[in-house]
């Protein structure tokens, strides 16, 4: 009876079930409502640099990602990129591989620098709330 107390107890602790949760761990907040950014969010943005908060509608560009740095990153993934593509051809015109096995490999490495990106936003980056036209 107790061991089933424990366990109800801590799966109630670390339940991840509603979304409000998941968002409370995410320190990067929008400077408008102060409503939490998500990574989930930055990963659906055209770009991860300019945001529209899910809560309030502001447009939030991000700010603290000094131009160097994402130009290192973007160098980076482009030689990542070519590299890794290099090398799957090599392994396709050796038969060793099929071409949907390259592309879905492909995939996943770019996939994998739009979650780096994403993390380097979220972790980084200083979010400031555009200023609305007067127009």
């Amino acid at each position: 009876m107790q061991d089933e107390t424990i366990h109800e107890n801590l799966f109630a602790q670390t339940s991840l079930r509603d979304h409000s949760q998941i968002q409370s761990f995410s320190k990067a907040r929008c400077p408008e409502c102060a409503h939490a950014v998500t990574l989930a969010k930055v990963l659906i943005s055209p770009t991860p640099f300019h945001l529209t908060c899910v809560n309030c509608d502001a447009k939030v560009r991000v700010k603290g990602i000094g131009s160097t740095t994402t130009i290192i990153i973007l160098l980076a993934a482009l030689g990542l990129g070519m590299a890794v593509g290099y090398f799957l051809y090599q392994l396709y015109t050796a038969g060793l591989i099929s071409f949907a096995l390259m592309l879905v490999l492909l995939v996943i490495v770019a996939l994998l620098v739009q979650l780096a990106l994403g993390l380097l936003v979220i972790n980084r980056g200083t979010f400031v709330a555009l200023k609305k036209d007067s127009a």
